[in-house]
């Protein structure tokens, strides 16, 4: 496993493994439900949805069973590093970009062109690490 297992919300462990994307039920000790495709990078979880990458593409599926609910993908680049979601929206970076997408529909409502590592402030500010070693920090609320 190459990247950092995340907490669900019902008493399950999220991760991704060798393409796999994997719930373990912590009070069972066991697999609660595996998928298997293209999934790749770290699992970001929030109010029973997470949000993965699979085949170049984001995937927002149910917490409780991986069920699909929607599909997006950046009108250029891949999807890389890890996502970061608020109560409305999921801000997903490629190399060149960040976009905001909408949690209810699916669909991207604002892009910045600086792509990174992405972490948000306390005060609704969205810092942009960049490869070359800047950061941009945009107010988004």
């Amino acid at each position: 496993m190459n990247t950092a297992p995340v907490l669900g919300g019902s008493r399950n462990v999220l991760a991704i493994q060798g393409y796999r994307l994997l719930s373990f039920d912590l009070a069972n000790q066991r697999v609660g439900w595996s998928l298997k495709a293209s999934f790749m990078g770290s699992v970001t979880v929030a109010d029973g949805v997470l949000y993965v990458f699979n085949s170049g593409k984001v995937e927002a599926r149910a917490e409780s069973d991986g069920a699909l609910l929607w599909t997006w993908g950046p009108p250029e680049g891949l999807p890389q590093g890890t996502t970061l979601v608020t109560d409305n929206l999921l801000f997903v970076s490629t190399a060149s970009n960040t976009y905001a997408v909408d949690l209810t529909t699916g669909m991207h409502v604002w892009t910045y062109p600086a792509g990174g590592y992405l972490a948000m402030g306390k005060d609704g500010i969205l810092f942009i690490a960049r490869s070359n070693g800047s950061v941009a920090a945009i107010a988004v609320k």
